[in-house]
């Protein structure tokens, strides 16, 4: 049992760092959001605690971490990574880079619309309308990959076929 001690303990040690440290943070935050969006959040909520405990353990064992650089790498690693919405194809990335969009605003509606301050009131106000015009620039988009598409493959789009059923043996 000792044994299994001191190689938790090492492992600790050695992954006491600010990059690893960060991954555990952004998990932490990834749970907590999926439980806030979840209809039965405790399973996200006790992963949410266990990222945040092995989070505590590394921060005992670091030394000289800066709070605002693991923070920002946190944050950098929540970021979905976005492909530039140019060149053959772009309709489709484009939509992608609109649905994105629609997401970071429906959560900074969320999190203003759960602030109690006067002031996050007022700006849950501008939030819902910016949410509401990222979803109208989804269909919009959308729009764009079925031209896009038309024009790549012109001709009528092929009938639906049924599904066949399975041979019985």
């Amino acid at each position: 049992m000792a044994d299994d001690d001191d190689l938790g303990e090492q492992f600790l040690q050695a992954n006491s760092n600010v990059d690893y440290m960060a991954s555990h943070l952004a998990d932490c935050l990834r749970n907590c959001m999926r439980a806030v969006a979840a209809t039965e959040p405790s399973s996200a909520t006790y992963k949410a605690v266990q990222d945040f405990d092995m989070l505590l353990k590394l921060l005992v064992r670091s030394k000289g971490i800066r709070f605002g650089e693991l923070f920002d790498k946190a944050i950098a690693e929540l970021r979905p990574e976005r492909a530039e919405p140019t060149g053959e194809g772009s309709a489709y990335r484009y939509y992608e880079h609109t649905i994105l969009t629609a997401a970071e605003t429906g959560l900074q509606l969320l999190v203003e619309s759960s602030c109690a301050d006067n002031a996050a009131k007022g700006r849950t106000s501008s939030r819902r309308s910016d949410f509401l015009s990222a979803i109208k620039s989804i269909d919009e988009a959308h729009k764009g990959v079925v031209i896009e598409a038309q024009v790549r493959w012109p001709g009528p789009a092929p009938a639906p076929t049924k599904p066949r059923k399975p041979r019985k043996s």
